[in-house]
């Protein structure tokens, strides 16, 4: 079951809380615009990323179990957050995911023939703005700072082998986690923004 709990409404008379549900509900709607644009980026990245780097692999040995077990969430687990925690996860993942994209962007930056460091730029930037987003979010809502008591998970540092091609495969990883991360994120803001009825 979706957590169904309506959002706290700010004190005031019903223009103002008019207001304030309009403003909240089109920064939700922004979001899954910015978000369903971002996975559209990643998913041609990841591609020409598969293709470049790692030409020829089969994608069922493109894997590292041990990469993102502490940031996953499984379906139960998501779909029964609170409002709250739903929001500052996104923002604790956005983080998350904003270190790794740069730690990819420093490696490929030191190879030579890379052509992925402008698009891998461009990624960081959006997702930094998307982050920026979810921040206001939390304060227009009128959420605690740190309303979950879990840390930020820390970001494992990769592309530290001196084997290439398990770097290459980390670097794809990324990306495909990356992905997948996005899809949940816009249903995420989708929810949110059903939640607030005008």
């Amino acid at each position: 079951m979706l957590a169904a709990a309506v959002p706290a409404r700010p004190r005031g008379d019903k223009a103002s809380t008019v207001d304030w549900q309009a403003n909240l509900q089109k920064e939700f709607r922004r979001s899954v615009n910015f978000s369903r644009q971002l996975l559209c980026k990643i998913r041609v990245l990841k591609h020409h990323y598969l293709s470049d780097r790692l030409p020829g692999a089969s994608l069922t040995f493109v894997t590292h179990k041990g990469l993102f077990s502490l940031t996953s969430l499984d379906l139960h687990t998501g779909l029964s957050l609170s409002d709250a925690k739903r929001l500052t996860h996104l923002a604790k993942m956005l983080s998350f995911y904003q270190d790794l994209i740069q730690q990819l962007k420093d490696y490929e930056a030191d190879r030579e023939d890379s052509t992925f460091v402008p698009q891998l730029e461009d990624l960081g930037f959006n997702l930094r703005d998307l982050s920026h987003h979810v921040s206001y979010q939390i304060s227009l809502w009128g959420l605690p700072s740190e309303n979950n008591p879990e840390p930020t998970p820390e970001p494992p540092q990769i592309l530290q082998s001196k084997d290439q091609w398990r770097n290459r495969q980390e670097g794809y990883i990324v990306l495909r986690h990356l992905e997948s991360f996005l899809c949940r994120a816009t249903q995420d803001f989708w929810i949110l923004k059903d939640k607030i009825r005008m």
